[in-house]
């Protein structure tokens, strides 16, 4: 349709008909389908400057100027003062849109965690330490056996942080044999450690404490045969 228009258009600009009545019309023949008084004026002024096609000339639009590196750089300094930044509060500090912001921080490899922005973790080199660390865990595991699971301490990516505490260290040393050990550590005031430790045969027991200003040691030896040590805090 929009040929047509434009066609006849040509035709009534080489009738000398004036843009207004033109528009005036193509609304009677047209009616609902007919274009805006602006663009009749665009396509009279398109035909008197010389132009023959009646085709639309393809246009890039508008240029994207908010995807650019100082945009980008700026977009990345903020997120790293305040991980805990929303994509609506970056948008309102530029003045750019939504979608680019958006857009921007996914090409500076941002994601959300836990209402925090952080680097995606998972490059080339921590799959490699990943699988590394892996199987170097599954080698030990088919030599040591089941033992191995229970020193593995794993954890997710959250982190906390603890201050003012008073009662920080407890140390605990397992011999060979069928050695048992087991501490306890009590915060709050003084009183930290206790330990435990069972040997078959010249049985050996040691406990170290060390909390704020006060040390505590507490050792006991037991001869030979089913030996039982416990430490005691003074």
């Amino acid at each position: 349709m929009s040929f047509r228009l434009h066609a006849v258009i040509e035709f009534l600009v080489k009738e000398e008909i004036p843009a207004a009545e033109i528009h005036q019309r193509l609304q009677r023949a047209y009616e609902s389908v007919c274009m805006g008084a602006s663009s009749v004026r665009r396509w009279v002024k398109h035909f008197k400057d010389g132009n023959t096609s009646i085709e639309d000339v393809h246009r890039t639009g508008r240029p994207r100027t908010a995807s650019i590196e100082r945009n980008k750089e700026r977009v990345d300094e903020i997120i790293q003062d305040d991980r805990h930044v929303t994509v609506d509060t970056i948008t309102r500090k530029l003045g750019i849109g939504h979608s680019a912001v958006q857009e921007m921080i996914e090409s500076l490899d941002y994601r959300k965690v836990c209402a925090r922005w952080v680097p995606r973790l998972l490059t080339e080199d921590h799959k490699g330490q990943r699988k590394a660390i892996t199987s170097e865990l599954l080698q030990i595991y088919r030599q040591e056996s089941n033992y191995v699971l229970l020193c593995i301490v794993t954890g997710d990516e959250s982190c906390k942080v603890m201050s003012g505490v008073q009662a920080i260290l407890a140390t605990e040393q397992v011999e060979r044999d069928d050695a048992k050990c087991s501490g306890k550590v009590m915060s709050g005031v003084q009183a930290i450690l206790a330990t435990e430790q069972v040997e078959r045969d010249d049985a050996k027991c040691s406990g170290k404490v060390m909390s704020g200003v006060q040390a505590i040691l507490a050792t006991e030896q037991v001869e030979r045969g089913d030996a039982k040590c416990k430490g005691k805090v003074v």
